[in-house]
Parts: structure tokens; sequence; C-alpha cells
């Protein structure tokens, strides 16, 4: 059966079922440790952080659910990646999609519910640390670059 938006479902990660979560968790854990870029010591750490909200700071965790399982998912945090300048908050982070899973446009689903959640909690602005080369996929959804040496563009939320 192929993909249709119809059958997706984007939820906060603390509503979601737990069996709906063990292989995102995994994956996701397995990805970022990989990087060096998870402070989680274990996938049970990582899911306990994922489900783990705060609106104050924020941080905010969405997953996206096919067939009953996270397929995507995708944070709002108050600090990912403190720069050497500026006082930048707050990031989307943690971005993964499982690999089958890829190319069917789930990540820009993921940014317009945080871009929505963001403005619900009154920011104007939200940053975003490239990692690696995205073919313009941040600039096309109205962010700008303002650090170039650590690949840390904005996005203005009032427009």
């Amino acid at each position: 059966m192929g993909f249709t938006e119809k059958r997706f479902n984007i939820e906060r990660f603390n509503r979601l079922p737990e069996e709906a979560l063990t292989a995102i968790v995994k994956a996701s854990f397995e990805h970022w440790s990989k990087l060096g870029l998870c402070e989680a010591k274990s996938a049970d750490e990582w899911r306990e952080y994922l489900r783990d909200e705060d609106r104050e700071k924020p941080r905010l965790h969405f997953g996206v659910s096919w067939n009953s399982q996270v397929v995507a998912m995708a944070s709002v945090v108050e600090m990912d990646y403190p720069p050497a300048d500026g006082d930048y908050t707050p990031w989307m982070a943690n971005l993964f999609v499982m690999p089958e899973f890829r190319g069917k446009g789930l990540p820009n689903l993921l940014m317009g519910q945080r871009i929505m959640a963001l403005k619900q909690l009154g920011y104007n602005e939200v940053y975003i640390k490239a990692e690696t080369d995205t073919d313009g996929l941040y600039e096309k959804s109205g962010f700008v670059m303002v650090e170039p040496k650590q690949r840390i563009l904005r996005r203005n939320l009032r427009s």
C-alpha cells in the first residue's frame, strides 16, 4: 500500500502509545549516537527524554505515525546547539525519518507542526543547525543563514 497524507497522524510524543515508539526510538538513538549528538546513554533514556515535555522552555516532541508505528519525529527545544556568539532560542531539533519513509515530505509536515506550536507559544523566530547540505530545504521554508561557519539558520515566525 502506498503512502497517502490521509493515512498518517502527527501527534505529540507524550500522547503516542508506548508500543508505537519502539522502532523510531531505537533507530533515532542509534543515528544520533553515531554522530555523537545524543546525550542519552541508552535508547530507554532517549525515550524518556522524548516523552518529557515543557511548554515553558520550550521542549516539545512530535511523531508522525503510520499504521500504528511512529515513522518520523522532530522536536522544538530551548537550546540545541549553543553557538559561540549570539543568544539563539528556540531551536528545531531531532529530525529523524525512518529510511523507508524518506522522500515522502514528512520533514515539511513536521516543520509546519513545530512552527504552529511555536507561534501558539508566542515565539517570533526559530533557529536550526544544518548538519549537512540540505539542498536548500530550510531556505525554501523561509530560513536565512545567520552563522555561516556554524551553519545556523533563522526563520521569522511573524509572517
